[in-house]
């Protein structure tokens, strides 16, 4: 049965598919997890660049890299604290974008499901 026929809306799902992939392949990398979860760790006061490249064992222009992804798809922000930027997390509203994909995703996969059912006991 086509998307069109269901109660999901079909434009709203495509946008979310457009919004959240970057999210989900910046979120795919086992660095940029782990340079996640070392900001997570801060707190309120965020990390330095220094910081992240200690932690990570990397390079500076890798860590460099890593942070570039993670910010343009709005997962951290950054903050000038005199010379330097800190990093913190900017999940929140990524957050309510996943999950509401997710709960489209799972009405679609449910109103399928139940379409089949119907079907089939009208065989």
């Amino acid at each position: 049965m086509p998307i069109e026929e269901l109660a999901v809306d079909k434009e709203r799902v495509s946008s979310l598919f457009k919004t959240c992939a970057p999210l989900f392949l910046a979120l795919g990398d086992n660095v940029r997890q782990d340079i996640i979860l070392d900001i997570a760790d801060a707190d309120n006061d965020g990390v330095n660049i220094n910081y992240l490249t200690e932690r990570t064992k990397l390079s500076r222009p890798a860590v460099v890299y890593h942070l570039k992804i993670l910010k343009d798809c709005g997962l951290v922000r950054t903050e000038k604290k005199g010379a330097l930027v800190y990093y913190f997390l900017g999940l929140e509203d990524k957050i309510n974008t996943i999950s509401e994909f997710i709960t489209l995703l799972k009405t679609l996969i449910l109103e399928k499901k139940k379409l089949r059912m119907k079907d089939l006991r009208k065989c």
